[in-house]
């Protein structure tokens, strides 16, 4: 194997780099390697050479190739495939995480919910790919990896292209294709008209063995497991662990022996496993308890089961009937996608695509597969609409100078009309005839909801109530009457979704989560709205009068929401289109030995992985990184500048910012959320003191930075104003006395402790010096405004100081320009571009050079559609629970 390895690491030199080997299988060795070409890590997986010598190439690779059409959620696709040097290789993406297997040998069991939320992505997988006329053929724990928790189905199609290309030479000993564990009795017996069914009997094998911690059927050799499949009855799971009788039921079901006596889907077979739905019973144990009650108490507890039901139910519906499965595809393929919006037809898709600070706006006709340019838009997007008949886009945001924007555009293009400019987000009237509009800014009513009706401009204004927080977008329902929003807390980590009447009456919060939660879309039969949930598309019912009707519920599960924009639904409510993201990022050091324009910068990679990391910030005496990283929640890492392994700081999951470093390099500032709430905490580098402030309050977007004195700065609940903190004493002032001047962000102290310069909105009315862009403020006499300096208008973002803290250095507006500029203001200099497609970079002087440090963004995230998302939403019965 040895040879092999080599001869594999020679052949593919130039294209590939082998790190090391991940592990052997019946059918191929698999390598961790790094694709030269991305510069990403990849899976490569080799045919044995005696498997490779009976396929033969030319078959083999024209079989597999077949499977690289297979794009799902749940689905890991082929990279690439090939021959080279008389073996047979394919690669897949590389999945930082374990496999299903990985996790059984380490649990033995899983939980209930666990095992059919991982069963039902599976499912829909498998379904995706049975349409298409694709059979996995080889469904087992060790081809089921887990990405974030999420299942991805591996080798889909594998077997398949290995069975097709050699099946009538596939006689030699020990070429063992599939685990005879999970293998269907057809599959077992060579049967050549396979259908989608042997992969359901193959499910069903992983998740009675996810339940009772071993497959149905066991023994020391692949005859003697087929021949207890043949020779004995279905084992039942509630012999070995007590679960629904629904569950029990559909695993013998689908293990049945024929195909025939299978569900004709994965998705029936789904929709049978669903705890509560009809044939569910209490255990017999629980009834025999239950006979000992009081007469009362047994009363009370059959009408709370009756309850319980009804609501798992759905509320009523027909019963029994099979749904069609979900669908799913990808609208977009730029990988830069931040915002779509799918027309009420379905035959339109807008896309606000976004690369570095640049914004564009586009339309793709689904049918045509042409898109169209319509616009270059600002810095800042809020809300992205189609008029409910679909005749015109609405956009609203701010603009560059941070101004509102509201307009429309022809669904295909042409001159834009302006509108009322009330706030950044926006919704239409089911009738089109008005707008809602909200958030005001600095010296605007800000909990104001402005209603206009756009043939007068007449505007009323609905009052928001202080517990409801930062409103961040919404939706109008169908029947008129209601508003849908998403709201944040101003200090708190929690998220909630509010229903108050148009007429401003009757405020409701229908959800609360500690999870960030997508804007919310109304059904369109307005009894509930739909939200996005991490990687979960739910819903929840809302009555009439605004109130929550039960509790939310997941319709669609393993969505890798990209945490941009929400769900759009066509007018039928048979398609939704949201943004999926597969999230990386990763540290790079650029350094230019000449700043200035055309400045050359070599580069150099820090960190690898699929895990996200944010912005690195350098130690003062320049040796270490302190970093994000997002793997198990957000937790502090540190890093030799010069490379090596990272070394986690904390472990409590909950950093809520980026880390700013204490003057001597000895502690590591931060927000956390303690308990809901977001505190400012500090940190020993080298041992585990830890201080939380308990008197702080802090934005939920919290940024903070650390300087002499000592003194940090960190970032208010509110109008995102700073206080500056004495971490000995615990007292703390505001930055500015008005904190109504505007929001800020970004701060960054002066080397010697006495300024801080700061992105911020400052619209102060009446103020000579109103402007946005990038500030100096003097600590001396901060509450003055004659100690604030303008330096730099727009939507530039401060980057650093200078060594010796007369200049501060921006990123160009919409570009990755690195911009030197006086910090009394004056002409902005050039001292280079940063080298990356989508990074952002803080630079270090370096003698006469110039060193950038890097979070380079590495992630994709396109549109996709899902029809048939809630396909019990008529019968009321399409939540997962």
């Amino acid at each position: 194997m040895a040879d092999l390895s080599e001869r594999v690491r020679a052949s593919l030199a130039g294209r590939y780099t082998i790190e090391r080997e991940l592990g052997r299988g019946g059918m191929a060795t698999v390598y961790l390697t790094r694709d030269l070409k991305h510069d990403r890590p990849v899976a490569l997986k080799v045919l044995r050479p005696e498997l490779a010598a009976v396929l033969g190439a030319e078959r083999f690779l024209r079989e597999i190739r077949l499977t690289a059409q297979l794009q799902h959620p749940h689905i890991l696709t082929l990279i690439d495939s090939g021959a080279a040097d008389g073996f047979l290789y394919y690669v897949m993406p590389y999945v930082e995480g374990e496999s299903l297997r990985q996790r059984l040998e380490r649990e033995g069991q899983l939980p209930l919910d666990e095992a059919l939320r991982i069963t039902r992505a599976i499912a829909s997988a498998l379904d995706f790919a049975h349409a298409r006329g694709v059979i996995h053929r080889d469904i087992k724990p060790e081809n089921i990896m887990l990405h974030q928790g999420e299942p991805m189905v591996a080798d889909f199609g594998i077997a398949l292209a290995v069975s097709s290309a050699g099946r009538e030479r596939l006689t030699e000993p020990g070429l063992s294709l599939v685990t005879p564990a999970y293998m269907s009795l057809e599959q077992a017996s060579a049967e050549p008209r396979l259908d989608g069914r042997t992969d359901q009997y193959s499910l069903a094998c992983v998740l009675y063995e996810m339940l009772a911690g071993e497959p149905p059927y066991t023994g020391p050799t692949a005859q003697a497991i087929i021949a207890k499949r043949l020779s004995e009855p279905i084992p039942h799971l509630r012999t070995v662990r007590d679960v629904p009788e629904a569950v029990e039921r559909a695993v013998t079901k689908a293990l049945a022996k024929a195909p025939a006596d299978r569900y004709a889907t994965a998705d029936q077979f789904v929709a049978a496993l669903a705890p509560g739905v009809r044939g569910f019973s209490v255990p017999r144990h629980a009834l025999r308890i239950r006979a000992k009650l009081r007469a009362g108490a047994v009363i009370a507890a059959a009408a709370l089961v009756v309850a319980v039901l009804l609501a798992l139910l759905g509320r009523g519906g027909p019963q029994g009937a099979p749904v069609a499965a979900a669908r799913h595809s990808q609208l977009t393929f730029e990988g830069t996608v931040i915002e779509a919006e799918l027309s009420p037809s379905g035959e339109l898709l807008a896309y606000i695509s976004q690369l570095h600070d640049t914004q564009q706006l586009l339309v793709r006709d689904l049918k045509g597969g042409t898109t169209v340019k319509l616009a270059q838009l600002g810095a800042v997007h809020g809300s992205l609409r189609w008029s409910p008949d679909g005749s015109v886009l609405l956009y609203a945001g701010l603009d560059s100078v941070g101004q509102y924007v509201t307009e429309t555009f022809p669904r295909l293009g042409g001159t834009p009309r302006p509108l009322p400019r009330w706030g950044a987000f926006a919704a239409w009237s089911p009738n089109g005839a008005r707008l809602a509009q909200w958030l005001g800014g600095a010296g605007q009513p800000r909990h104001r909801i402005f209603l206009t009706t756009l043939a007068t401009g007449d505007t009323s204004a609905v009052a928001v109530l202080d517990s409801v927080g930062f409103i961040a977008s919404g939706d109008w329902s169908p029947t008129g009457s209601w508003l849908a929003l998403l709201a944040t807390s101003e200090s708190r980590a929690r998220w909630g979704l509010w229903t108050v009447a148009v007429d401003g009456s009757g405020w409701q919060r229908v959800v609360e989560d500690s999870v960030p939660l997508s804007p919310p879309r109304w059904s369109p039969s307005g009894d509930g709205v739909y939200y996005l949930r991490g990687n979960e598309l739910r819903r929840i019912r809302v009555t009439s009068n605004g109130r929550p009707d039960g509790v939310p519920g997941a319709v669609q599960t393993g969505l890798q929401w990209s945490g941009s924009g929400g769900v759009s639904i066509t007018a039928d409510g048979g398609k939704l289109a949201y943004i999926r993201s597969i999230g990386s990022s990763n540290l790079w050091l650029a350094t230019t030995d000449h700043p200035g324009k055309g400045a050359r910068f070599a580069t150099t990679r820090l960190t690898r992985g699929t895990a996200s990391k944010s912005l690195p910030h350098l130690s003062p005496d320049r040796q270490s990184l302190a970093f994000v990283k997002e793997e198990n929640g957000r937790n502090i890492f540190t890093l030799p500048i010069s490379g090596g392994e990272p070394r986690q700081i904390t472990f409590t999951g909950a950093v809520a910012s980026d880390p700013a470093w204490s003057p001597d390099g000895h502690a590591l500032a931060f927000c956390t959320n303690v308990g809901g709430v977001i505190k400012v905490q500090t940190v020993a580098v080298e041992g585990k003191d830890e201080r939380t402030y308990g008197r702080t309050e802090a934005s939920s977007s919290c940024e903070l930075a650390w300087a002499p004195g000592p003194r940090i700065i960190y970032q208010r609940p509110g109008n995102r104003s700073f206080h500056v903190l004495d971490p000995v004493g615990e007292t703390e002032a505001p930055l500015v006395g008005n904190d109504s001047l505007g929001w800020m962000f970004q701060p960054l102290y002066s080397p010697d402790g006495e300024r801080v310069a700061i992105w911020w909105n400052r619209m102060a009315p009446r103020s000579q010096s109103e402007a946005t862009g990038v500030w100096v403020i003097s600590l001396k006499d901060s509450s003055n405004d004659s100690s604030h300096f303008l330096v730099h208008r727009g939507l530039s973002h401060p980057l650093g100081w200078s060594a010796d803290g007369r200049s501060v250095y921006v990123q160009g507006e919409g570009s990755n320009d690195i911009l030197l500029v006086p910090a009394t203001g004056g002409k902005a200099t050039l001292v280079g571009t940063q080298p990356f497609e989508n990074a952002y970079c803080i630079p270090i002087e370096r003698g006469g050079g110039l060193t950038l440090l890097c979070v380079v963004d590495e992630g994709t995230a396109d549109a996709w559609m899902i029809e048939n998302f809630d396909p019990g939403a008529a019968s009321g019965s399409g939540v997962l629970r």
